[in-house]
């Protein structure tokens, strides 16, 4: 009997061993399921960077042109105004002024004929309003 309780102490003990590794498995399943899922995630992360990463790289590129562009402008003007005599300077302002004004007195002109034509209407109006009350 001694041989016998040897061999169920044995099978106990396998038994217990083919549990635990079951356990193990069923743990394994579950993280490996987990993982994939973190891999996943990860992966649309990723993309999600990589676009990112992609438009600042094209708006930096589109800044980059633009500071060169302005840089040049910049450049531009100042040989320009450094090319400008002083009276070549102060006739450019004085056509600028002419300009200005001839636009404000185009502009009060025709805010004037509007004042004069809605005061026209209006005394038009209040005579046939006179005309159809005392008629």
């Amino acid at each position: 009997m001694p041989d016998n309780a040897k061999l169920d102490y044995i099978q106990e003990r396998v038994d217990t061993v083919v549990d635990r590794v079951a356990d193990v498995g069923k743990s394994m399943e579950g993280l490996k399921t987990a993982f994939e899922l973190h891999v996943e995630r990860n992966d649309k992360l990723h993309e999600s960077v990589s676009v990112m990463a992609e438009t600042l790289r094209a708006n930096t590129n589109s800044l980059n042109e633009h500071m060169r562009r302005t840089d040049i402008l910049e450049h531009y003007v100042k040989s320009v105004d450094a090319r400008f005599t002083p009276l070549e300077v102060e006739r450019t302002r004085k056509k600028a002024v002419n300009v200005w004004v001839s636009a404000q007195l185009k502009l009060s002109a025709k805010i004037g004929g509007a004042v004069a034509a809605a005061g026209t209407v209006g005394m038009a109006a209040k005579h046939l309003i006179e005309y159809i009350l005392t008629h």
